[in-house]
């Protein structure tokens, strides 16, 4: 079933009641009995819900249930791949099911392991002939929802799964045998085809994609995440006409789309919290929104719920220390930053990027004394081969606009 359709079933009182008799006998150490199918249908909530360890402890009872089903096997595989990436894992898993040819599953999986070893050539047919194979109706799957159902869909599922795998090209090739959305499956339908546009850079049909996604499934949290990145990251191109420099008018023009993009992009974040108001992914976009919108007291607010119910993150804070540079607060600013590196165990990476947002809003000798602290220990145990490249690059741009020259000889020969 599609995502859509799951997502109505998981909240469907049979589930519910089935889930609950599940949970209360597993916490009290008791065996209870379902047939493979529900308890493949309880990994896949966990799963959902990014409760892996659930999710995999369900597929390991279910294999104590039924030794022989197929569908716990095949679904700790496709979980050790796409939740691990233990490709030798998912292969002991898949090496366990008996007569996988009989299972369009476990063609994926299979498919899906020759990728990992860089066998594409070879994934590409086995898919092509298990297609062939159900399309003439030689597959020997016992599923009787099977026939038509599974067939439809599998172009798409072959589609999610290169796209996933980073190859949109072979992705655009299945979606093209499909003239149109399976039913229930509409939204990855037209998230997928979202994927693929975005690879090509094709901004415009990748909004519209994901805006027909979001049609038939408008409570999806990650679609309006999607959305709003396409938006946040848009960028207009300004036409030269002749090799002429950008006109003041071109350039008014330009500013005034990026911000109609900005503003629908706070839209699309502002949907997202309504379907998940803790969310950390849509608090820091609602944060983003607002600084580049110069409403900066809103964005504090956005970014100091998300660093109060993410004690373990160290972006809100640094966001947070942005702001506060912006308002000319770099007393409170530099409050914001140490928490940073107190979350971050004063990783480097960390500091550094302290000291680039110091530098990029324009408190140079600041930036300069941040690098100064951690660039020195490197040169002073003769290590700068091991110096972070980004922190070589912004030391030597303080030292050029603040003109010391002897520190910006001394370190440029390293560059």
């Amino acid at each position: 079933m599609g995502q859509k359709e799951f997502y109505k079933y998981t909240r469907s009182n049979a589930f519910k009641e089935m889930l609950r008799n599940y949970e209360s006998a597993r916490e009290r150490g008791e065996m209870i009995y379902l047939d493979s199918d529900d308890l493949i249908d309880i990994a896949e909530y966990y799963h959902s819900n990014n409760e892996y360890e659930k999710a995999s402890a369900t597929a390991d009872y279910c294999t104590e249930l039924h030794p022989d089903d197929a569908s716990a096997l095949l679904f700790k595989a496709r979980m050790a791949l796409i939740d691990e990436h233990d490709t030798k894992k998912a292969a002991e898993a898949f090496r366990l099911v008996k007569d996988p040819e009989n299972y369009i599953e476990a063609a994926y999986i299979q498919a899906e392991l020759l990728v990992y070893q860089g066998k594409v050539q070879e994934a590409e047919r086995i898919l092509q002939r298990k297609y062939a194979d159900v399309l003439a109706g030689k597959d020997t799957d016992t599923n009787d929802d099977f026939e038509e159902e599974e067939v439809a869909r599998m172009p798409l599922d072959i589609a999610m799964m290169y796209a996933d795998l980073g190859f949109e090209g072979l992705a655009k090739t299945w979606m093209e045998k499909m003239s149109k959305p399976v039913e229930e499956m509409e939204y990855e339908y037209y998230e997928t085809w979202a994927r693929i546009y975005h690879a090509y850079d094709q901004t415009d049909k990748v909004i519209e994609c994901l805006n027909k996604a979001l049609d038939y499934d408008p409570y999806n949290f990650n679609g309006w995440m999607e959305l709003y990145d396409t938006y946040y990251n848009y960028r207009t191109p300004i036409p030269a006409e002749n090799g002429q420099e950008t006109s003041e008018a071109q350039a008014a023009s330009y500013a005034r789309e990026q911000a109609r993009m900005v503003e629908k992009a706070g839209e699309c974040a502002e949907y997202a919290l309504a379907i998940d108001p803790d969310s950390d992914e849509a608090l820091m976009a609602m944060g983003c929104v607002r600084y580049d919108q110069g409403r900066l007291d809103e964005a504090i607010e956005y970014y100091t719920k998300c660093a109060q119910l993410y004690p373990d993150q160290e972006q809100p804070c640094l966001c947070l220390g942005s702001v506060y540079l912006e308002k000319r607060d770099a007393a409170t600013a530099m409050q914001h930053f140490r928490e940073a590196f107190e979350r971050t165990d004063y990783d480097i990476t960390t500091v550094i990027r302290s000291g680039i947002i110091f530098y990029e809003l324009g408190y140079i000798a600041t930036a300069y004394q941040i690098f100064e602290t951690i660039i020195t220990p490197f040169y002073e145990a003769s290590m700068m081969s091991e110096c972070p490249p980004l922190l070589l690059t912004y030391m030597l741009r303080c030292c050029k606009e603040l003109d010391k020259t002897e520190e910006y000889n001394r370190y440029s020969q390293f560059k």
